[in-house]
């Protein structure tokens, strides 16, 4: 008797309702640097941001008609944003209501930005006929505004390099600010169960440790801001008599300088 052959049924993991009838150009952002790029590389091609979220309603309910729209406008670039994963990001951007859409196009940047739902789908066609028309490149993509770039990179989201005009100043901020972030992360393990007793609450010692290799720079900066505060008054300063002579005047700001190093060095 010849053996029976054996059916075996598998089940594939089940689509999530924002990850069911995606078309090709309907891509998801996974951090603010990547939806940077996909800005600023996009040429003059009509890209459109959908901010949403999986517990939104609203949103499940409208996004069979953006996979559609997307399906008829193969050459607009839809990029999706889930506002659970990237909450700091979308209130950098000023997205505060779901369902939200920012469309962007070419050299202009930003064109358009409204929140809509299906009984009002007609908002979202009307600007994809707008400006979604074939038409000449008018110079490199811009993407986020710069008031955008500087609102991301003012908490960690993106480097201060993506920022066009930013000064060698805010670089350096930059640069502490990751290198704060970097510090207090490598602490947190150690130092969330440590605490200081006041009453009946309890909280967290958390400290900043600035790299060496920055504490130069700092000193530069300190003692610059120094100089201006001391210009300001440098007409009240001459006009006072001063019993201390201009060699201890210079010697205590080489000691200052040393216990300024000190300190940040021992941070």
């Amino acid at each position: 008797m010849a053996p029976k052959a054996q059916a075996t049924v598998s089940f594939g993991k089940a689509l999530r309702w924002w990850e069911k009838s995606l078309q090709p150009n309907m891509i998801e952002i996974n951090s603010a640097p990547e939806l940077v790029d996909y800005l600023l590389n996009s040429g003059d091609r009509l890209v459109i941001v959908d901010f949403y979220s999986p517990g939104c309603g609203g949103c499940k309910a409208l996004h069979p008609k953006i996979c559609q729209l997307a399906e008829q406008n193969p050459n607009a670039i839809f990029l999706k944003v889930n506002y659970e994963q990237h909450k700091a990001m979308c209130y950098a951007l000023h997205v505060h209501v779901l369902p939200f859409f920012r469309f962007y196009r070419g050299a202009q940047g930003k064109v358009c930005s409204f929140s809509c739902t299906n009984a009002t789908i007609k908002k979202f066609k009307d600007a994809l006929a707008k400006h979604g028309t074939e038409r000449c490149s008018l110079g490199p993509a811009k993407g986020l505004d710069e008031s955008e770039l500087l609102a991301l990179a003012s908490i960690g989201q993106i480097s201060l390099d993506l920022v066009p005009n930013s000064t060698e100043e805010e670089k350096m901020e930059d640069l502490v600010l990751k290198e704060s972030v970097k510090s207090n992360n490598a602490l947190s393990k150690g130092e969330n169960k440590m605490g200081l007793k006041e009453g009946n609450a309890m909280r967290s010692v958390k400290r900043i440790i600035l790299p060496r290799s920055i504490i130069p720079r700092i000193l530069t900066l300190f003692w610059s801001a120094v100089g201006k505060e001391n210009a300001e008054h440098s007409s009240a300063t001459l006009n006072k008599k001063s019993d201390t002579p201009p060699s201890q005047v210079q010697n205590s700001h080489i000691i200052n300088n040393e216990i300024l190093t000190h300190q940040l060095n021992n941070s």
